[in-house]
């Protein structure tokens, strides 16, 4: 990819309207070719309008794009890199030693350590191949459905099957698993566990201290009886008639289940009737539901609701950094504020230090502490998705409007016309290929040029000089 850039660059600069450029720090002829600072203060390429991309932020994270080919994105801080080709198609990822690609989310290959030829890997083509090494460097190897051994497969350790669905094997910690003519018959061994299915005649799941489950002609019945030291009681249902759960400090009943259902404990009051239709909860869990039409839920620090689900939906979540919340109206509108406040469980002193909003597909905006980007249209709709804002937004987005601190920056059709200014002076301006000013602060003279030299006064060092038809200066 960079032997490609650097062709298509070397091309744009040696031409012969480039060599009349004044100087290294005024190489503005976007939105043909430009390098310069953007507002953040990174320094970038661009070329081609957002067909080329290569910037380098102040934190030392980059990024080279030839949209909609390939996008690089490297953070040198937490040795991580990614790259996309014609995303989803292809996406490679490198971090510290491990290694990883992913193709339409069927190929799958990752080393997770490139300097030991003996490391775990692994190689799948999905649902058909895997091969690879597990972390005790023993080799594993299978074809779906004929048979083999797979490691690290969800949530087994190890699975090992023959002419799938007539015999299957699958290690989870201590507990086996064996399966003949899966899902008929199965049994799992641990030693604080048995279980037996013989499905859906006969099943039994007991877990020491815990409980002992069964079914009989499942579904119409399950009983269970809990052995938890502190909650021991039972239950059963009778599918689809009747239900009764038996416990110290709760008891439910169900009719027609799961359609109706009273629970009572001393800390939780439920009502479900009908389910999920209109759902009542009240003590630890506030809940108000009459679904899909409007309704709440309240536990502890967090809220959500919902107004037509699943169109209009909202969320209130306290995190490490504050107050998070969100609203949806799927899929014309979205909005997210994090507020931090000495105490996030009240407003007092609360100050907003992150927001999004999205009216799609018309625009998008997004602040994060001084730094705040008004951009659009915006055709993804929803929240922003990184691996897309870097692959194809820049594609689609026509004008942007962007703040750092004091400083205010317009910018349409990926440069051609710019304008930044702040109240400390600074002014830059252009009009790709009328005109373009600048100044960089309150009381500098201003450089300013017409049809790129055509008439210009520019800056020669310490001094200022006048061009004319772009050769002759004085």
């Amino acid at each position: 990819m960079n032997r490609c850039i650097s062709m298509i660059i070397a091309g744009l600069l040696l031409s012969p309207a480039a060599l009349t450029l004044a100087s290294p720090h005024d190489f503005n002829w976007a939105p043909l070719i430009s390098c310069d600072q953007d507002i953040n203060g990174a320094a970038r390429w661009r070329a081609l309008g957002p067909i080329y991309e290569s910037r380098r932020a102040v934190d030392g994270q980059k990024l080279q794009a030839l949209r909609p080919l390939t996008t690089l994105a490297q953070d040198p801080a937490d040795q991580r890199q990614e790259q996309d080709w014609l995303w989803p198609l292809l996406i490679t990822k490198r971090h510290m030693n491990q290694r990883q690609w992913r193709l339409l989310a069927l190929g799958l290959w990752r080393d997770y350590d490139i300097h030991d030829p003996q490391s775990r890997y692994s190689f799948w083509l999905l649902p058909i191949y895997f091969q690879g090494r597990d972390q005790h460097q023993q080799p594993y190897w299978a074809i779906f459905p004929l048979g083999g051994k797979i490691s690290d497969l969800l949530v087994w350790d190890q699975v090992r099957f023959v002419l799938f669905p007539l015999y299957g094997q699958a290690q989870q910690g201590r507990v086996r698993s064996e399966a003949y003519l899966w899902p008929f018959f199965s049994t799992s061994t641990a030693p604080h566990i048995r279980r037996l299915f013989l499905f859906p005649w006969y099943g039994r799941s007991w877990r020491q201290d815990s409980f002992d489950k069964r079914f009989v002609l499942w579904p119409f019945w399950t009983s269970a009886r809990y052995l938890y030291p502190r909650s021991q009681g039972y239950g059963w249902i009778l599918f689809p008639l009747v239900g009764h759960v038996k416990l110290p400090a709760q008891e439910s009943w169900m009719f027609l289940p799961p359609l109706t259902r009273f629970s009572k404990s001393a800390q939780l009051t439920q009502i479900n009737c009908p389910w999920p239709i209109v759902q009542y909860s009240s003590g630890i869990i506030e809940k108000r539901y009459l679904w899909p039409l409007i309704g709440y839920k309240v536990i502890g620090t967090s809220r959500s609701g919902f107004l037509f689900w699943p169109i209009g939906i909202s969320s209130r979540r306290l995190t490490e950094q504050g107050i998070n919340q969100r609203y949806f109206v799927v899929p014309l509108l979205y909005s997210e504020t994090q507020t931090r406040s000495a105490a996030p469980e009240t407003a007092a002193g609360a100050t907003i230090s992150a927001r999004s909003f999205k009216i799609w597909p018309l625009f998008s905006y997004h602040r994060l502490e001084d730094r705040a980007s008004l951009r659009l249209p915006s055709l993804c709709p929803g929240k922003d998705i990184p691996v897309i804002e870097r692959n194809y937004a820049a594609l689609w987005t026509l004008y942007t409007h962007s703040t750092c601190g004091p400083i205010t920056e317009d910018e349409l059709a990926w440069g051609l016309l710019q304008y930044r200014r702040s109240p400390a002076g600074l002014l830059r301006a252009s009009l790709f290929p009328l005109f373009a000013m600048d100044r960089e602060q309150a009381g500098a003279p201003l450089e300013w040029s017409f049809l790129k030299g055509f008439v210009a006064r520019e800056r020669a060092g310490d001094r200022r000089r006048m061009r004319l038809l772009y050769i002759f200066r004085w």
